[in-house]
């Protein structure tokens, strides 16, 4: 199974920036945009934690490492 997103214009695998914009990951100058100017979008919204179980597991392991606990 994969994770990876890809952008719905060019095709190439996106990713958020801590700003929140999708980037190409390992681009030495991220771009925003795709050659025809278009903003990189992905193909498909990846799907909710409604739970809240990915958020609590990353938050607990961000703790964990600073060594608050």
């Amino acid at each position: 199974m994969s994770t990876a997103t890809k952008c719905k214009h060019c095709g190439w695998i996106i990713v958020r920036n801590p700003r929140g914009v999708w980037v190409l990951p390992h681009s030495r100058f991220p771009s925003t945009v795709c050659r025809d100017g278009a903003p990189h979008e992905p193909e498909s919204h990846p799907g909710s934690d409604g739970t809240g179980t990915v958020t609590a597991i990353a938050v607990g392991a961000s703790v964990f490492d600073a060594g608050v606990i």
